[in-house]
């Protein structure tokens, strides 16, 4: 009697850890649809407003989530006295 409550204890010990599991793994997985999204949503835009996207997204150090050298922080230059 004990063994069977022991066991169907564990059982659901397991099947909520289990559980979890998945729902941490599904919370941390990257989202790969996105970009795929973002690259169907250019295909029914113009050609001059890509190009003009571009022009700002190339201009700004903040915008489009591109990488910048600007928001690099360049180490402080020597100086000759």
């Amino acid at each position: 009697m004990l063994a069977r409550l022991l066991r169907h204890v564990l059982d659901a010990g397991r099947a909520a850890l289990s559980g979890l599991r998945r729902r941490v793994l599904a919370a941390t997985k990257p989202v790969t649809a996105v970009p795929l999204v973002g690259a169907l949503a250019d295909l029914r835009r113009s050609k001059s407003e890509l190009v003009a996207e571009n022009a700002y997204c190339g201009n700004s150090s903040w915008s489009c989530g591109a990488a910048s050298s600007a928001l690099a922080i360049a180490p402080p230059t020597a100086r000759s006295w």
